[in-house]
């Protein structure tokens, strides 16, 4: 990774932390990951008003078998910023609190790597999932989305997406594998 990529996404993340939108009100943070990936070259559509799917197809130019998601939520907490950032939220009473701004950039990162990468195994699916706070996602994205199953979840197993790389695809559950990029406190599960 050079210096541009790491200064564009951190830069993104933090446009996004100034302008935080709660659940299924994310307009601008949809808009600004429509323009995001269609900068990447990656065309994209819009779901449940405010979400956004894009996918990445493999190195066959396909997007047929096993498909790897990448998932990110996208929407803020009614909560007043206090922490005097040079980026913090503009919006009174709306905060990104839980690194939802975080997710979403690190997703559009590793979209753009993959975009680059020419020699994907499988194809990528990019989901960018509104009112993470108030919608269930198992029970929601994934059976509503058009997905057919999913590994993994908030705090989910990570190394199964690079051992789908590793070892390829016989080594993973034959329909669909989720990551996620959250594993902030606050979405732990209970001890």
């Amino acid at each position: 990774m050079n210096r541009d990529f790491i200064e564009r996404w951190v830069a993104f993340r933090r446009d996004l932390h100034r302008h935080p939108e709660l659940s299924f009100q994310e307009k601008r943070t949809a808009e600004q990951i429509e323009k995001a990936l269609a900068e990447l070259g990656i065309n994209s559509r819009r779901v449940a008003g405010t979400g956004v799917v894009a996918e990445i197809p493999s190195a066959a130019g396909g997007f047929e078998g096993p498909m790897v998601a990448l998932r990110a939520d996208t929407d803020a907490l009614p909560i007043h910023e206090e922490t005097g950032l040079e980026y913090a939220s503009v919006n009174d009473g709306v905060m990104h609190a839980c690194g939802h701004d975080g997710h979403t950039a690190m997703v559009l990162g590793a979209a753009e790597m993959l975009a680059k990468d020419g020699n994907l195994p499988a194809p990528v699916r990019l989901v960018f999932q509104p009112a993470e706070e108030i919608v269930d996602f198992r029970n929601n994205v994934i059976y509503n989305w058009g997905f057919n199953s999913s590994y993994g979840g908030e705090a989910g197993n990570q190394n199964v997406v690079a051992n789908y790389y590793k070892y390829g695809p016989a080594s993973a559950p034959r329909k669909l594998l989720v990551s996620t990029t959250s594993v902030s406190p606050s979405h732990r599960p209970a001890e």
